[in-house]
């Protein structure tokens, strides 16, 4: 009895084996490589003159879930703009649609969608997109001063 349980016992855990080796590889398979990239741009204000010491943020967009606050998303990568308003986001990420954004005391908010394909900033129809991102500022709401909200 006891051989003949035995015969049963070593192919099932190579088995369980395998089954485990092969869930782990699917899992593996399935997570997005992050690839290094840049995304140059420059902040502005309203009128168009360059903002220098803003922090520029890299996000991923988090879905909104009504009923609950949105939660602020942890920056992936960060720069600072330079006395031109210049910055350049130095970041290792997935492919996906991710957020530019800065906020500026006094001077407003300002966002950018994009989206990353092999470490580049590519447009809907995957073509990689030359120019520089440009973050306007606007008046965020209930900010004194007016200006559009974006």
């Amino acid at each position: 009895m006891i051989r003949n349980s035995m015969k049963w016992i070593l192919p099932s855990l190579v088995a369980v084996g395998l089954l485990i080796g092969l869930s782990a590889l699917t899992v593996k398979a399935g997570e997005a490589k992050a690839v290094k990239g840049k995304i140059a741009g420059t902040v502005v204000d309203k009128d168009g003159k360059a903002v220098a010491e803003a922090k520029v943020n890299l996000t991923k967009p988090q879905p909104r879930v009504q009923g609950q606050q949105a939660q602020r998303p942890e920056p992936l990568a960060t720069a600072t703009t330079d006395k031109d308003g210049k910055f350049e986001i130095t970041f290792e990420v997935a492919d996906g649609a991710y957020r530019l954004s800065t906020t500026v005391q006094d001077k407003g908010t300002a966002r950018a969608a994009v989206t990353i394909k092999e470490g580049k900033v590519v447009d809907k129809d995957d073509k990689v997109v030359e120019k520089a991102v440009e973050l306007k500022l606007a008046a965020r709401r209930g900010n004194r001063g007016g200006g559009a909200g974006q």
